[in-house]
């Protein structure tokens, strides 16, 4: 088991998705990584390690086991993609991320919170959106529960989502 291994794992008894890492002590911990500007994105099947250009030859032969990404010029702008879908809960290190790094990543990262399996609230810009993922076999086939308002699927299952959705938005 690695290091990120054992890491995910206790993301889990802290209530976190992944964790932000971007001490360089913590990152060469981590990573193996020895260079100076770099952070580390760990979850459970989340690896993630982002790096400037200068570093991403370095990077190749340190880091292994993370999928390597050189960043923009602002690394953290690495960020505002790549996430898995639904909501996320994502830890940093308090004793390196300053308020300003903490505002930026609050831009960054969507705003999304789950409403059941097929459901989600989003920020985009500053609009808020529901975002719905329904699938049923009945909504291809001859029923076509997407035509009829008296389908069971779309009083039992789809109705009652977003009736609970937007309750909490």
């Amino acid at each position: 088991m690695t290091r990120a291994d054992r890491l995910a794992e206790r993301l889990r008894e802290r209530e976190l998705d992944a964790l932000l890492v971007s001490d360089l002590v913590n990152l060469r911990y981590l990573t193996g990584f020895t260079g100076s500007n770099g952070f580390a994105v760990v979850g459970e099947g989340l690896r993630r390690f982002v790096t400037d250009f200068r570093y991403v030859t370095q990077a190749a032969a340190q880091v292994q086991g993370f999928d390597r990404e050189e960043g923009p010029r602002e690394l953290l702008g690495a960020l505002a993609e790549g996430w898995p879908g639904g909501e996320l809960r994502l830890g940093f290190e308090d004793h390196v991320v300053s308020v300003k790094t903490h505002g930026r990543l609050r831009e960054l990262l969507p705003e999304r919170r789950r409403y059941g399996d097929t459901l989600y609230a989003s920020k985009i810009g500053n609009a808020r959106a529901l975002v719905c993922a329904f699938s049923h076999p009945s909504a291809r086939g001859e029923l076509r529960w997407g035509d009829r308002l008296d389908s069971p699927y779309l009083n039992n299952v789809v109705a009652p989502t977003i009736r609970r959705a937007l309750r909490r938005l």
